[in-house]
């Protein structure tokens, strides 16, 4: 075992431990990624269930990462929108674990929803995305941008009668792990096996190592939109670099001949069009404006989001 790894204590064995002084019972492990995994526990104050995220022990030793912890979990714990994970907690456990405490939630996954469903329709994509650029917005509007948006990092479960009630997960974390610097800035593409963001949503400024603003977030809306209605992302490739690549120079495929069975008309297609600019000022101006258009597409069509 390297220095390294003794600086900060595995995470392999935390199962049935207890974590910051007795404050969180584990029970079991309930996902994990490239910067970290996520384990269901008992917050003990409040005697209650939550989904608790602890970053890959190795990031606990670079003290500008934890730095940009501090600031950005302190921001992400003041978004209150009901389309946004709540976080309860966050913080870095004596024996130098940062965690973050956040509800535990039911339901499944956008991306595990697309995979058994292949693709939505109009109504209910809007619906969804709708939900989602409200919870961007606000995060905006804060200061916040999310930089990882995608089918995982939006959680889809029944809520009151809503059947396909979204929740953002993650907002803050890709800039916690990776500052605001980008790939041509010397930052390594990778981090604990993990892609600087997720090339297939990635922005072109991005990809560029530019610094990023919310029509980053705003791009990444349009990607997942037009992967809801085809059932296919607009740029794929051998690797991740050649995704990038593609997101950078090249323009996406017209949806309506990637899937001519696509539940599309001409005015998710001006949509679809200003989200994926390359140019961000060609984009939407904010997620306030592309959430209004969202909800002006569904009164158009009519909107049966809860069928």
């Amino acid at each position: 075992m390297s220095e390294l790894d003794d600086a900060v204590p595995a995470q392999e064995n935390l199962i049935g431990r207890t974590l910051d002084n007795g404050r969180y019972e584990i029970v079991k492990l309930i996902g994990e990624g490239g910067m970290g995994r996520v384990y269901q526990a008992r917050q003990t104050s409040m005697d209650r269930m939550v989904a608790l995220k602890i970053l890959r022990a190795q990031l606990a030793l670079d003290e500008q990462l934890l730095a940009r912890f501090q600031q950005e979990a302190l921001s992400v714990s003041k978004l209150r929108h009901p389309n946004t994970i709540t976080v309860y907690d966050y913080g870095r456990t004596p024996d130098g674990l940062l965690f973050i405490a956040m509800e535990l939630l039911g339901g499944k996954s956008l991306y595990q929803l697309l995979r058994q469903k292949r693709r939505l329709s109009l109504r209910r994509a809007l619906h969804i995305l709708g939900q989602v650029a409200g919870a961007v917005a606000e995060a905006h509007q804060l200061g916040v941008v999310h930089r990882d948006l995608k089918p995982e990092n939006i959680q889809i479960d029944k809520v009151g009668g809503d059947p396909w009630f979204a929740k953002v997960l993650d907002f803050g974390i890709a800039k916690i792990v990776h500052g605001e610097a980008g790939p041509s800035e010397g930052k390594t593409l990778t981090m604990a096996g993990a892609i600087f963001g997720t090339p297939a949503y990635m922005s072109p400024e991005q990809v560029h190592g530019e610094k990023v603003d919310h029509r980053t977030d705003i791009y990444s809306l349009g990607i997942i939109l037009y992967e809801l209605l085809s059932g296919q992302q607009p740029f794929t490739g051998a690797t991740p670099m050649s995704i990038m690549m593609a997101q950078a120079s090249k323009e996406v495929p017209p949806i309506r001949e990637v899937c001519p069975e696509a539940d599309v008309n001409d005015g998710v297609l001006r949509i679809l069009d200003r989200c994926l600019a390359k140019d961000r000022d060609q984009r939407f101006s904010s997620a306030v404006e592309l959430q209004r258009a969202f909800q002006s597409l569904q009164v158009d069509i009519g909107d049966i989001a809860r069928s």
